[in-house]
């Protein structure tokens, strides 16, 4: 965005920064160095392109080393392509949709289709068409509880389908002077998602909130599986017409957009690169891995590849523009408490004061490694702790 759009110069050059000195997402140091020179824009030695060329693999290779890795393309038309042939067996669930305010069958059929062909951000996350299957990766496409980490961009693998009888409301038309219509209901349809997510702590307050639930089904369900229920949205198609739509709001994430990896951690990826990409996707694609070897890279029809970025640098405008504003930031760090605690102490031991410190660590055994670590405790001369 820019900085212009962004509260104007004034703002901008009032903000304080903090440097994050590690990329925490690698555990390779190595590598790590050589995302940072990548996102810099800066140019990279012969060894670090070589080492970026050694990931280069065929696609029958990933296919058949690392099949359940998750792709990363440039295209949305590329990631529904291979979710639609990664997925076998799908059961394919259609969203349930309630047509409101239209004048006849014409033009009912007429924003059906055009209702069919938006995509699932335009559908505000409840995608038409679900393809669903167990033990597969998928997306949360809406934020269900922020605070306990159901957001949008999350990635679980399917674990569980649950199905019911038909709820006999739902095929009903709101009432009101429209007429309404609604697509035909299944014998049975998806009542509830488990899924299994990589970080514990996503769904923590859902999984302590159905544990009753699961442990009725010990041989079906698991304490570690999060539960996605349907979600209603009201579709505007246009002033009068609308479209009122429930499903699972998820779609498939065996292969997402680099757009969408933002914020991701990966053990293993696989990503397709193209020449033509911008500097700044390369780093974000190759930045969602978390070492070397577990980075894969494809090129279309498995050509030779050349990794072009970092062999002279980037020195367009966007990038100098980014250069020169870190080192003016860096005049502009913001000063954490742990950086005024960290001065006292100093300040403390250079003028002979003896530093004591007095902690109520509530339980030594539980919070031990916590006090080992401190910047702070470290300096002090005598610690003394309590536990109430």
């Amino acid at each position: 965005m820019p900085i212009n759009q962004l509260g104007g110069l004034i703002l901008w050059h009032i903000i304080n920064y903090i440097p994050l000195v590690r990329v925490v997402q690698q555990t390779d140091e190595r590598f790590s160095t050589i995302l940072t020179k990548i996102g810099d824009g800066l140019q990279l030695s012969n060894d670090n392109i070589s080492l970026i060329e050694t990931r280069h693999k065929t696609q029958a290779w990933c296919k058949e080393n690392v099949p359940d890795a998750v792709r990363l393309y440039y295209s949305n038309n590329e990631v529904d392509s291979y979710n639609q042939c990664a997925i076998l067996d799908a059961y394919n669930c259609l969203s349930h949709d309630i047509m409101l305010g239209y004048s006849n069958e014409q033009e009912k059929r007429q924003y059906q289709g055009k209702l069919h062909k938006m995509t699932v951000a335009e559908t505000d996350g409840l995608p038409y068409l679900l393809p669903l299957a167990e033990g597969y990766p998928y997306m949360i496409t809406s934020n269900i509880d922020v605070a306990d980490g159901l957001v949008n961009g999350a990635i679980g693998v399917l674990r569980h389908i649950k199905r019911q009888q038909p709820n006999v409301d739902d095929n009903s038309a709101e009432a009101g002077p429209s007429t309404s219509t609604t697509s035909p209901a299944d014998r049975e349809e998806i009542a509830t998602l488990w899924f299994e997510f990589p970080e514990e702590t996503t769904g923590t307050r859902a999984k302590v909130k159905c544990r009753p639930y699961v442990r009725s089904y010990p041989n079906t369900l698991s304490t570690n599986w999060v539960p996605v229920q349907k979600k209603i949205v009201n579709i505007t198609l246009t002033k009068t017409i609308k479209c009122k739509r429930k499903e699972c709001p998820c779609v498939p994430a065996c292969a997402i957009t680099i757009h969408k990896s933002q914020g991701g951690t990966f053990a293993v990826i696989v990503y397709k690169y193209l020449s033509k990409q911008p500097q700044q996707l390369v780093y974000v694609a190759l930045s969602q891995v978390t070492s070397i070897e577990g980075l894969h890279i494809i090129t279309k029809k498995d050509a030779p590849f050349r990794f072009k970025d970092g062999r002279e640098g980037n020195d367009s405008q966007t990038t100098r523009d980014i250069r020169n504003d870190y080192i003016r930031l860096r005049g502009h760090t913001l000063r954490t408490i742990t950086d005024n605690a960290v001065k006292f102490c100093n300040d403390s031991n250079n003028a002979g004061q003896t530093f004591i410190k007095n902690l109520n660590s509530q339980s030594l055994p539980a919070h031990f490694a916590d006090i080992e670590k401190d910047t702070v405790i470290s300096k002090s001369d005598y610690l003394i702790l309590t536990e109430t």
